[in-house]
């Protein structure tokens, strides 16, 4: 007799967490290396615990945050209670990890609400996480409920939204919706909306403008409120048309109808005349059987009976318009939808015959071939990076052997020609404690320029892969030094070179300064030889008696 209300008994929860079970935050320089491993450590156990917990088919929700490495928290909402995860599950902790079992007992009864009246519809966003946001929308646009809360599972949210109205959408703001989120679709019967895309931040915040517009007092407090609400307002859109429909619809028709309950109805898929003319039925049954009744309990009101007898009359009468309307409208749908596909079969005939315009291949050609020079210029660019960042890491390198006294600096020449007054300057105001000139291209030489070098003692460093440097040093008196021999960087005009070609320097020079008194010693002795033949043929035999 539409008395009473039905029991619903819910089910029991158990929350398994997955944590550190150490703190990071002393860890030094090896802060980042003990964050990392913490957090690998989480994934590892979270992904044991699905694999034991998908093996027994236990229902349950999964909820994780991300961080460097692998997971830093994650919690498992398993709808059981805690006597089923024995022998399963169990608690531990080690040096990075430590899994809790708590469980969550939800013995008591809870009565549903009565369905003697329509419920009404409501579209549900659900922005799942740690942090969950969710957002009722109902079927006229308008939002009846923003939340977000730390922790909130499944059973929560179904808790929540029923004693609200009648879920008839759930939406997620990403086209590949998580897990838990199918499952509270599934829990809640409802038809699951996901975006042909993901909804990026700034179309978020335009679709809540468009919300504030309308809603001035509306107040999203964070992220997970806002993304909820985007969904949920995204998937109202979608539908958005319709509801309009079925106002203007129940308007024209004048007619005492639930018109949320034809929402609901065409919300779900069915045609708007469809959902209407089931509303109508379901009113006529229900004055029907409460006329009857009325008659057998209530003879002395026969007034009121033909009242509702008169009703019943009027109702069929504008039902048999409405089924006859219903006719003439399927027919003009029907030769709409013949009208449709010949115009579809004759604009496919069209794309087959018709050859792409000119100016169109002309244009793609021309986008295809920018195309190809914007690919071939990121290569380049690419490389050009990669030579920059090898030179970065060399100049780094260079600063540290400088800034440690083990490099010098000298200045480089592409050949001798390149000796100028200006260059000799510098070489003869350096105070790096040698002389030096490093020259890329020795040959040819120059014996002009090398004689002034020797002059000024400065010292050739040079590739010695063509010349002997011994013989090079013989002939010239200038030392020259092999650069394979050190370790050096060229850059721009200078090259930085092990110290230890400064000591190379100075052993070149001294054999050089051996090598001038050796030939300052034969030259005397040439001198005095000479002197001696000279006086013997000027005296003859007398010199030899001079002599003795």
């Amino acid at each position: 007799m539409g008395g009473g209300q039905k029991l619903k008994l819910l089910e029991d929860k158990t929350k398994i967490i997955i944590s550190k079970s150490r703190s990071v935050s002393h860890g030094g320089t090896s802060f980042e290396r003990y964050r990392r491993s913490i957090n690998a450590s989480i994934l590892v156990a979270t992904r044991e615990v699905k694999k034991k917990l998908d093996e027994h088919g236990f229902d349950y929700d999964l909820t994780f945050k991300k961080g460097r490495g692998g997971l830093e928290k994650s919690i498992f909402t398993v709808y059981v209670s805690r006597e089923k995860l024995h022998g399963i599950i169990k608690p531990f902790k080690n040096k990075n990890v430590k899994l809790v079992i708590k469980p969550v007992y939800r013995n008591r009864i809870v009565l549903s609400e009565p369905e003697t009246h329509s419920r009404r519809g409501v579209i549900l966003g659900v922005d799942p996480g740690i942090y969950t946001g969710i957002a009722l929308v109902d079927l006229s646009g308008r939002p009846i409920l923003l939340y977000s809360s730390k922790n909130l599972d499944r059973s929560d949210i179904i808790n929540m939204v029923t004693s609200m109205g009648k879920v008839i959408m759930v939406a997620t703001d990403v086209a590949h919706p998580p897990e838990t989120v199918k499952k509270i679709a599934a829990s809640l019967n409802a038809e699951l909306y996901l975006p042909h895309r993901d909804l990026s931040n700034d179309d978020k915040r335009e679709i809540i403008a468009s919300i504030k517009k309308r809603y001035p007092q509306i107040e999203v407090e964070d992220t997970h409120e806002r993304d909820a609400l985007a969904a949920a307002y995204t998937a109202y859109l979608s539908i958005a048309e319709k509801m309009k429909q079925v106002e203007n619809k129940i308007h024209d028709m004048n007619i005492d109808l639930d018109i949320e309950r034809i929402k609901i109805n065409v919300a779900r898929g069915t045609s708007i005349a469809e959902a209407i003319e089931k509303e109508i039925d379901r009113i006529l049954e229900s004055e029907g059987s409460r006329g009857k009744w009325e008659e057998v309990s209530e003879q002395n009101h026969v007034e009121h009976s033909e009242e509702i007898t008169d009703r019943i009359i009027k109702l069929h009468s504008r039902i048999s318009k409405l089924i006859a309307e219903n006719r003439s409208l399927r027919r003009k749908l029907r030769e709409k939808d013949r009208i449709i596909e010949e115009l579809r079969i004759e604009l496919n005939a069209l794309k087959r015959d018709l050859s792409p315009h000119d100016n169109l291949m002309r244009k793609i050609n021309e986008l295809q071939m920018q195309n190809k020079m914007l690919l071939k210029r990121i290569n380049e660019l690419n490389e050009q990076l990669e030579r920059y960042r090898g030179e970065s890491s060399r100049l780094e390198s260079l600063i540290d052997r400088l800034s440690s006294n083990k490099y010098i600096a000298i200045i480089k020449l592409r050949n001798l020609g390149a000796l100028t007054n200006n260059i000799m300057n510098k070489l003869l105001g350096e105070t790096i404690g040698v002389r030096a000139v490093y020259i890329v291209e020795l040959t040819p030489f120059d014996p002009e320029k090398i004689g002034y070098l020797r002059s000024k003692r400065i010292a050739i460093i040079s590739s010695t892969q063509k010349i002997d440097p011994l013989k090079f040093m013989e002939k010239y008196r200038v030392p020259l030094i092999d650069i394979s021999k050190y370790e050096h960087f060229i850059y721009n005009e200078y090259i930085f070179i092990d110290r230890r070609v400064i000591e190379d320097v100075e052993k070149s020079w001294k054999y050089i300064d051996e090598l001038n008194s050796e030939d300052e010693y034969r030259r005397i002795i040439d001198l005095v030889t000479r002197y001696k033949e000279e006086r013997r043929r000027m005296f003859g035999e007398k010199y030899d008696e001079f002599l003795e």
